[in-house]
C-alpha cells in the first residue's frame, strides 16, 4: 500500500505520528560526534524487510534506518528470531554485533 495513494485514515494516530516524526528527524541538525552507531533490534515478534513492501518494522511508510544512514550516521539493523526468549535474543544480537565488529559480516 502507498501511502501517497492510499490516504492514511485519522483514527490511525499512531501510524501518523510516525511519519510526522521521521519527517521532523529530517530537520535535526547533525550531532557532531556520528561515530557511534545506533543500532535496530525490533521487539516481540517484529518483523525486518518492509512488510507487504511498503511498512517498515522501523518508521512505518519511511524508512528510518535509511534515513538515519543518509544523514551520515552508522546504522546497524539486528536480525533476530521474532519470537525468540529473551537469553537467544541477546544471544544473537551479541554475536552478529560481534563480527560486524570483527569486520565480517553482520
Amino acid at each position: 500500500m502507498d501511502p501517497m495513494t492510499h490516504a492514511i485514515r485519522e483514527e490511525n494516530q499512531g501510524i501518523l505520528r510516525l511519519r510526522d516524526l521521521v519527517k521532523a528527524l529530517r530537520q535535526v541538525p547533525l550531532h557532531s560526534d556520528q561515530s557511534c552507531p545506533i543500532v535496530f533490534v525490533p521487539g516481540f515478534s517484529g518483523w525486518g524487510r518492509p512488510l507487504l513492501g511498503s511498512f517498515n518494522y522501523f518508521g512505518g511508510f519511511e524508512n528510518l534506518p535509511l534515513v538515519l544512514s543518509n544523514l551520515g550516521y552508522i546504522v546497524i539493523v539486528v536480525r533476530i528470531g521474532p519470537i525468540s526468549t529473551n537469553h537467544e535474543r541477546a544471544c544473537e544480537i551479541f554475536a552478529q554485533l560481534r563480527r560486524i565488529n570483527a569486520g565480517g559480516p553482520g
